[in-house]
């Protein structure tokens, strides 16, 4: 999976140095069937958390997903994810690519 997430706040996308797609791994927050609904609850976590989401693309079931942060390294996600676990966000989990 590239890049396919719309950052909820105005953080641009670090410059990309290397000719392979990068493959992000997401942590993901919750869903929505609405786009609208998606980013406004998005938005609000960005504030709420100082952290950044980004609000994916629909999934084959027609909700658009959002992730607190994303990363290209496991070690780093997976110990996000214990921390997002133990302290704001019980249900999170991991999406990535293959």
């Amino acid at each position: 999976m590239d890049n396919p997430a719309s950052p909820a706040t105005n953080n641009p996308d670090p410059p990309i140095n290397d000719s392979k797609p990068v493959r992000y791994s997401f942590l993901i927050v919750a869903g929505f069937s609405d786009p609208e609904q998606a980013s406004r609850v998005a938005e609000e976590f960005a504030g709420k958390y100082n952290a950044d989401m980004f609000v994916l693309p629909p999934a084959a079931n027609g909700y658009y997903r959002f992730s607190q942060g994303r990363n290209t390294t496991a070690g780093e996600i997976r110990a996000a994810l214990e921390t997002l676990k133990q302290t704001y966000f019980p249900d999170v989990w991991l999406l990535t690519s293959k």
